[in-house]
Order: structure tokens, then sequence, then C-alpha cells
């Protein structure tokens, strides 16, 4: 191995070419370190991908190193709780527009369902004033007939007085 590239410089360049979102390659953790022969990253490489599955399954993996200082790791955690306090209201503002959204279509439809009733009402209600003003006249009509046939029955009941003398 060269001089100056050790197992935990190829290591952290390809955690931090992990979290950056690009594929740890030799080029891409060479470009990292700034220096190192293919030749001596290569195994070292290897040697990162064999781990790293456990890696991830161990939770404190990632964590932050022992000499970090208290201060910066103070820091780190509360840009940590502040972003996922924010991941946390940007979630919750997508279910409450998604409700919402859901919330107005079922308004939109109960509103355009009540409008269908509401003219099927309007029809109804008109034909029943229809029938109402027909079934009106109707009655004017046999009531002018009733009258009409008393009339008649009076002046045949004075005629048959008349004529009999009763």
């Amino acid at each position: 191995m060269a001089t100056g590239i050790k197992p935990k410089d190829v290591w952290a360049a390809c955690d931090a070419l992990l979290l950056a979102g690009e594929r740890p390659t030799i080029e891409r953790v060479r470009r990292q370190l700034g220096r190192g022969s293919p030749n001596t990253v290569s195994p070292l490489l290897d040697d990162w991908y064999h781990h790293l599955g456990g890696r991830l399954k161990d939770p404190g993996a990632f964590g932050v190193p022992p000499d970090v200082p208290e201060p910066v790791r103070q820091a780190a955690r509360h840009f940590w709780e502040v972003a996922q306090a924010e991941a946390r209201r940007d979630v919750d503002q997508r279910v409450f527009d998604e409700r919402l959204r859901e919330a107005m279509a079922a308004a939109v439809a109960n509103v355009e369902a009540e409008k269908e009733r509401a003219a099927i009402a309007d029809a109804a209600a008109f034909e029943a004033a229809g029938k109402a003003v027909r079934l009106q006249a109707e009655l004017a009509r046999r009531d002018a007939a009733l009258a009409e046939a008393r009339q008649r029955i009076d002046e045949l009941s004075r005629e048959l007085s008349d004529r009999t003398g009763l």
C-alpha cells in the first residue's frame, strides 16, 4: 500500500460519496481523497463494499465519531432535529392537502347530487302545479255544469208544479 492512504480514509470517502447520492468507484474515491493509486484504492473499496451490509444493519455505524467536539455534536443534533421537524411538517402539510382535496371533491360531488335532486324536484313541482291548474279548471267546469243542472232542475220542478198545481 502507498504511504498516506489508509482504510479509514477510503471508508470515509466512500461514506461521503454514498451520502452525497453517488456510487463509490475507484475514480470517485481517488477524486474525493485527492490522491491514491487505483491499485491501492481498489482492494480498500472492495473491503468497504464487503462490510457495508453489516454497517447498514448497525444504527450507530454512521454515527458521529468520538473525537468530534461536543459543541459540534450539539449543533449537528440541533440541525438534525430541525430537519426532522421540517420533514414532519412537510408530510403533515401534504397529508392535510390531500385530505382537503378529498373533502373538496366529496363536497363538489355532494353539491352536484343535490343540484340534480333539486332539478328533479323542480320538474315534479312544475308538473304538479300544471296538474293542479288542470284540476282546478276541471273543477270549475264541473261546478258550472252542476250549477246549470241545478238551475235546470229548479226550472223543471217549477214547470212540473205549474202543470200539476202542486
